[in-house]
C-alpha cells in the first residue's frame, strides 16, 4: 500500500482530491471506491462514512470543476464572481421565462446536465422598453470582445481538463449539482448580459453556451475538421459569428 499520511479529519477532502486526480488522469469510468480507498490508505468501508457512493464523490469533483469554470468566466467581467443562486446581469432584451434548475426530461442525460446549469431567471416586475446602457457600462464593442474571450476561455478550460469537463456534463455519472452548475452558467450570463441583445437574455445565454460547448467537445474529441486548423484565430472567428445572431446592430 502506498505510504499515505492522511488524517481522519482530512479524509473527506482527501477522498475528493484523490477522486479528482483519478478523473483527470484516467477519466471518470476508471474511478472505483476501492481504488480511491487504496490510494488514501484506508479501508474500502471508510469512504462510505462520508459519501454515499461513487456518484456522490464524482459529484463533489464535478462541483469543483463548475466552480473553477465559473471563476474562469467571471474574469471576463472584471473578476466579479456571480452568486451561487444563478442570478445574471440583465442588459438589453428582457428575459422571457423561468427555468427550474432541478427538473429533467425522462432518460436524457444531456437534459439533466443542462438542468444542473439552468439558472432561475425571475421575470422583472415591469417590462423595460428602454434598452439604453447604464452610465457605468462598458461600450458595446468591449462587451462583445469580452463575450468572445469568455467563449475562448470556456473552450480552453475543456482542453485543459477534458476528463473533468466530460464528467461535469455527464449527469448520469454523478450526483446532481443544483448550485454549482447554475453558478457557472450565471458567470457566462453576466458576460452575455453586457451586450446589447436583440433576443431575450435566456436565449442568448443558451445559444452562447451551446456554441462554446459544441466547439469544446469537437476539439477534445479530436474531430479533424476542427483539429487540422485549431488556431486561436480560427476559434475567435467561430465565436465572433455568434454575435451576428444575438447582438443588436449598432444604432438599431
Amino acid at each position: 500500500m502506498a505510504d499515505k499520511h492522511y488524517h481522519h479529519g482530512d479524509l473527506p477532502r482527501q477522498l475528493v482530491e484523490v477522486t479528482r486526480r483519478m478523473v483527470e488522469r484516467d477519466g471518470p469510468g476508471a474511478v472505483t471506491v476501492a481504488r480511491i480507498a487504496r490510494e488514501c490508505g484506508v479501508s474500502v468501508a471508510a469512504p462510505y462514512r462520508h459519501f454515499a457512493n461513487k456518484e456522490a464523490l464524482l459529484g463533489a469533483v464535478a462541483a469543483q470543476g463548475f466552480a473553477e469554470l465559473r471563476d474562469v468566466l467571471a474574469r471576463e467581467v472584471g473578476g466579479k464572481v456571480p452568486p451561487a443562486d444563478g442570478g445574471v446581469t440583465r442588459r438589453g432584451a428582457t428575459d422571457g421565462g423561468a427555468t427550474d434548475g432541478d427538473g429533467a426530461d425522462d432518460g436524457a442525460a444531456d437534459d439533466e446536465a443542462a438542468h444542473d446549469l439552468a439558472p432561475d431567471h425571475a421575470a422583472p416586475d415591469h417590462a423595460a422598453p428602454d434598452h439604453a446602457a447604464p452610465d457605468h457600462a462598458a461600450p458595446d464593442h468591449a462587451a462583445r470582445e469580452r463575450l468572445v474571450a469568455a467563449g475562448a476561455s470556456y473552450v480552453g478550460f475543456a482542453l485543459a481538463h477534458p476528463h473533468l469537463f466530460r464528467l461535469m456534463f455527464s449527469a448520469h455519472l454523478r450526483d446532481p449539482q443544483p448550485e454549482a452548475g447554475p453558478a457557472a452558467l450565471a458567470a457566462l450570463g453576466d458576460v452575455v448580459g453586457q451586450v446589447e441583445l436583440r433576443v431575450p437574455l435566456e436565449t442568448a445565454v443558451r445559444t452562447t453556451w451551446a456554441l462554446a460547448h459544441g466547439l469544446a467537445v469537437l476539439r477534445i474529441d479530436g474531430m479533424l475538421t476542427f483539429t487540422r486548423d485549431d488556431s486561436p484565430s480560427r476559434l475567435r472567428d467561430e465565436l465572433q459569428a455568434l454575435l451576428t445572431g444575438i447582438a443588436r446592430e449598432p444604432g438599431a
